[in-house]
Parts: structure tokens; sequence; C-alpha cells
């Protein structure tokens, strides 16, 4: 269940990712789903979402010359200023300087 999970939300970070979709794959209820994947991960489903968005944005810094822009919109972040926010809180550093430091 874990791998489908894994598959679908790789195959849709640029776009919303509902919990109900989620829930569905392992067919289960939400609240089941929500139980049963904090347990399995020690993460909730948005937590995981969070990091898998975080994580192929720092490879599309680090592989690619897009702006920052375009690789939040590519990550599914509502706008270039709400990714730098996120991505600072969770890394340390702007995406910018990110990018310059590696």
């Amino acid at each position: 269940i874990l791998q489908r999970i894994e598959a679908f939300v790789n195959s849709n970070l640029a776009g919303d990712i509902p919990l109900e979709s989620l829930a569905e794959i392992a067919s289960m209820s939400v609240g089941h789903f929500l139980r049963s994947f904090h347990r399995a991960t020690g993460s909730t489903p948005h937590q995981y979402v969070l990091k898998q968005r975080l994580d192929r944005a720092c490879a599309l810094l680090l592989e690619t010359s897009d702006q920052v822009s375009t690789i939040a919109q590519r990550c599914g972040f509502s706008s270039a200023a709400h990714f730098s926010a996120i991505f600072h809180l969770h890394r340390g550093r702007t995406p910018s300087a990110f990018r310059r430091g590696n």
C-alpha cells in the first residue's frame, strides 16, 4: 500500500493531493488511513507530501536552471513566495541560497 501511495504522490506533486484520494488508494476510510499511515511512517500524510515536494524541489534546483517560480509550480506550491517561505523553514535557507551553495 505504501508503494502505491508513494507512486501516486510522486506522480502528482504538481497538483492537489487530496487526503481522500490517498485513503481511496489504500482502500480505507480517511480516519483509518490517517492512523495507519502515521503508525507505518511516523508522519502525517501532509508531512510526507511536503517532504516529497521539498525533495523534488531540491533536485530541480540543483539539476536545472529553471526559475524558482517554475520549480515552485512544478512541485505543487501555490506561489514562489509560499515555496520560498516553506523551503526556508524546512531547509534553513532560501531556494536561491540552496542553489548557490551546492
